[in-house]
Order: C-alpha cells, then sequence, then structure tokens
C-alpha cells in the first residue's frame, strides 16, 4: 500500500476495501502450500484449461475480480497457479524492500464514462501497478483526456522510494527532450510575429555562419536555416554526429544562453546543411539564442509570455528563483532487475542559463493544456496562441527522404531518441503516418508517443 490516488467516486471507500480484501485473500492463496493451489485450480476449472478465468471464480470469491488483472500478467484472461506464485514472491520482496509500493491505497471506481482504453481502467492500473512491483518504474502519473475532460488521472508509486515520499499529482518534472515541442512553439511565435522567417539563413543573425566549414576542411556550400536548425538538418553537431566531447557545450549550467551558444557555432559543421538529419539539441540551443535577438527578450521570457501564461500553465517554466526541490521527483537508472538513484536529478535554476531543447519543468496538467492545443490546431478555451496554418506546419514532414537517426545504437538503447523506426520529423515534432504531402496525421496517441518517449 502506500499510493496516493485522486477518486472522483463517492464509492471509492467500497472499491479500497474491496481491493485489501481481495488482495488478502490472494495472498493467503499464493502463500499455501503447491499442492493446496494447485489442487484448488483443479477443482475450479470448469473448462479444464489449466487457469481460472473470472467466470470460473465462484460467488464467494468475487471480490477476486477487483485484482484479476494484477495478478494475470500475462494478459491471457486466466489466473494461473504460477501467476498465484509470483505475484506472492513479489509481494514478499517488495515487503522486505519497500513496504508501502505494493497496490494502492485508493483507486476510482470502474465506470462506463472511464473506461477509455483496453478492458478500461482497471487495465491502465493493473499495468502501473505491476510496473512498479517490478521496478520497471519508481512512480507515475496517468492521464487521460477525452473531448477535453479528464476522464482518467491516477498517482503511482514513490517521487523517491528512500525517503518513502509518494508521487504526487502537482509533482514538477524536467522535460528533458519534450522541451522541444514547446520551445519550437515558442520559436513559431515570433514566426507568426513576423521576427523571422523559416527559410532565413541564420547568418542573418550570426555572421560567422557565413565563412563555415566542415570538419574535414570543406566549405559549407550555404548557412543553414532557421527551418533546418529546428529539424536537426543544420549540420550542427549532435547526439551520434560529431565529437561526443562536444555535447558539454550543450550544458554550460555556470555561462549565458548567449555564451554556451555562440560556443557550439564556434565547431565545424558536421555535413553540409540540409543534407542529413542528426538528432540532438546543440542547433535548437543556438536558434534560441537567435530569438533572443530578433525579439529582443530572453528566450524563457518569450515562451512564457506567448505560449504558457496563455495556455494556463502556471506551473510551466525554465527558470525560477522558487525553493522547488520538494515538489522535483528523484531519477532513477536500471540497475540490472532494480532501480538506483541516478545523478541525473536535476533542480530548476534560477541563474542566467536556459537549456532551450531540454530545460523546461513542467506538471502533467500543464502539459496536457499544451498537448490539447496543438491537437486542437493552436488554440484552447477560445484562446488562440498560433495560427492555424503553422500549427499544421508544424506536424508537417521537414526532412524530406532523409532518414532518422532515431533508435540508432551509437545513440544507445535508452537513450531519448532511442524510439525505433519513425517516418519523419517535423519542427519540433516526431511525426508517422506521413501521408503523401507531407502532413502527419493528427491523433493523440503521435503526441504521446513522442511526449512519453522523450520523457
Amino acid at each position: 500500500m502506500g499510493h496516493l490516488i485522486r477518486s472522483h467516486s463517492s464509492n471509492s471507500g467500497i472499491a479500497i476495501k474491496w481491493l485489501c480484501c481481495a488482495i488478502f485473500t490472494v495472498s493467503y492463496i499464493a502463500n499455501a502450500e503447491v499442492r493446496t493451489t494447485d489442487a484448488l485450480i483443479e477443482r475450479l476449472d470448469r473448462n479444464g484449461d489449466g487457469g481460472l478465468s473470472r467466470s470460473e471464480l465462484p460467488r464467494q470469491m468475487q471480490r477476486l475480480h477487483t485484482a484479476f488483472d494484477y495478478i494475470d500478467v500475462n494478459g491471457d484472461g486466466m489466473i494461473s497457479a504460477n501467476e498465484l506464485y509470483a505475484m506472492s514472491a513479489r509481494r514478499q520482496s517488495q515487503s522486505a524492500a519497500t513496504p508501502a509500493q505494493s497496490l494502492p491505497e485508493k483507486k476510482q471506481a470502474e465506470s462506463p464514462e472511464n473506461s477509455v482504453v483496453g478492458n478500461g481502467t482497471g487495465a491502465i492500473r493493473a499495468r502501473m501497478i505491476r510496473a512498479i512491483n517490478d521496478q520497471q518504474l519508481p512512480g507515475a502519473i496517468v492521464m487521460f483526456i477525452k473531448d477535453g475532460n479528464v476522464v482518467f488521472e491516477e498517482v503511482y508509486g514513490y517521487a523517491d522510494r528512500e525517503a518513502g515520499r509518494e508521487q504526487r499529482i502537482d509533482d514538477l518534472f524536467n522535460l528533458g527532450s519534450t522541451s522541444k515541442p514547446l520551445a519550437m512553439t515558442a520559436v513559431m511565435t515570433q514566426v507568426a510575429a513576423g521576427k523571422i522567417k523559416l527559410d532565413d539563413p541564420v547568418s542573418r543573425w550570426i555572421p560567422q555562419y557565413n565563412n563555415k566549414k566542415l570538419v574535414d576542411g570543406t566549405p559549407a556550400k550555404r548557412a543553414p536555416t532557421i527551418r533546418e536548425m529546428m529539424s536537426h538538418t543544420s549540420g550542427t553537431f549532435a547526439l551520434k554526429c560529431g565529437e561526443r566531447r562536444d555535447l558539454s557545450l550543450l550544458y554550460m549550467f555556470n555561462r549565458t544562453l548567449k555564451e554556451s551558444a555562440e560556443a557550439i557555432v564556434s565547431k565545424p559543421l558536421v555535413y553540409q546543411p540540409g543534407e542529413d538529419f542528426c538528432y540532438g539539441g546543440p542547433s535548437m540551443q543556438v536558434l534560441g539564442h537567435i530569438i533572443e535577438k530578433a525579439a529582443d527578450r530572453d528566450f524563457d521570457e518569450i515562451a512564457k509570455a506567448e505560449v504558457f501564461t496563455p495556455l494556463g500553465m502556471k506551473d510551466t517554466f525554465y527558470r525560477t528563483s522558487q525553493d522547488l526541490r520538494k515538489r522535483i521527483p528523484v531519477v532513477y537508472e536500471k540497475a540490472g532487475n532494480n532501480l538506483r538513484r541516478s545523478r541525473r536529478t536535476r533542480d530548476p535554476r534560477g541563474d542566467t542559463f536556459i537549456l532551450v531543447p531540454g530545460g523546461v519543468f513542467s506538471t502533467a496538467h500543464d502539459l496536457s493544456l499544451f498537448v490539447q492545443t496543438h491537437l486542437q490546431n493552436g488554440v484552447l478555451n477560445g484562446q488562440r496562441v498560433l495560427p492555424e496554418k503553422i500549427v499544421l506546419n508544424m506536424r508537417r514532414n521537414q526532412i524530406g527522404d532523409l532518414e532518422t537517426d532515431f533508435g540508432d545504437p551509437a545513440i544507445g538503447e535508452r537513450n531519448s531518441a532511442a524510439l525505433g523506426e519513425i517516418q519523419g520529423y517535423g519542427l519540433g515534432w516526431i511525426l508517422d503516418e506521413i501521408q503523401p504531402d507531407g502532413s502527419a496525421h493528427t491523433r493523440a496517441d503521435n503526441f504521446c508517443q513522442h511526449l512519453m518517449g522523450m520523457l
């Protein structure tokens, strides 16, 4: 027990009692002698298929239905003896390590309006609980929105396992590379305002690009464009291409965005602009500095004034002077079959540095507002932040027939870019299901694939 769940049902107390009783019952069965468990399944298994379906559970054991999906690990619709044994082992292991991490104390009551995917909220809940118990995740916030309304919102696990601090719905997360679509949306507000144009050469603001060379000494044919800086085709070094030690120039936390961008600009290009794709943040860092010059404002001020504030994203920012460490979950990494604290945990900064492609902090609620805005072509609750034409252009393939390097072993199996085969890239968005005209389908799961994959 020990998960904080937001419940919207007056029946949640009854559901909790049923769940606790069901788990107690299952735990008792699972810890019985092997012959007893086998005999029980053999006696109740009317069709002789070796497992217990919901319909085969006797009336006095109906409360097991509540925990059915949790126990049914392989999802075949039956509870087998092995699954009972496995559940018992998981519970014993968790009790020894983190006793409060087995099942949520609260749960939403099942209702038709909450059944948004698969077998309904029970299937979602069971999958998340299993991931927490098996140490695939330390904690998680799951939210589903339909027609602008939150129909499912629950919190699982821990923000800090060692301290016993449970995950909370208002926790702040460093979005990492999910900052890219937010940052590029801020850039596009300046396109809409006429401050810059997508096909402007970046040498208009940074003259050094007029005489750029490649790493082999070959002169660049031309300067990259704003569009290419947004779509990872500018020739700038990145994760896979160029010297890996140069990536440190993206994380100059004791410097300004201007200084970070100038350090990146000082490096040669690694390929001719527009002739290859190389995923990474350095080109967007430089672009952030260009936007500052074009708009004569700090980049985070532009993002806040043009995107975050109009959409009501009150807990989204690049920099803050507030001490918000109590709302920042610990970052964990896999260590074999277990989780361990990572050194990557980073608190919000109030100093001069801005990490354009990876420095946004936000909540699940705020991020949902941003995604809804793009799904609704630039408007939310009557507030338009971008013209529809610009929003559609952001999810239009910008790289033509160039192949992406997502999922490349050179980047790393667990890297944020290791998402498998991707069809194209827009302006800050990963794309799939690209149509002949270059546009991508507007589907919530496409956006969620990007957002969840990048976190």
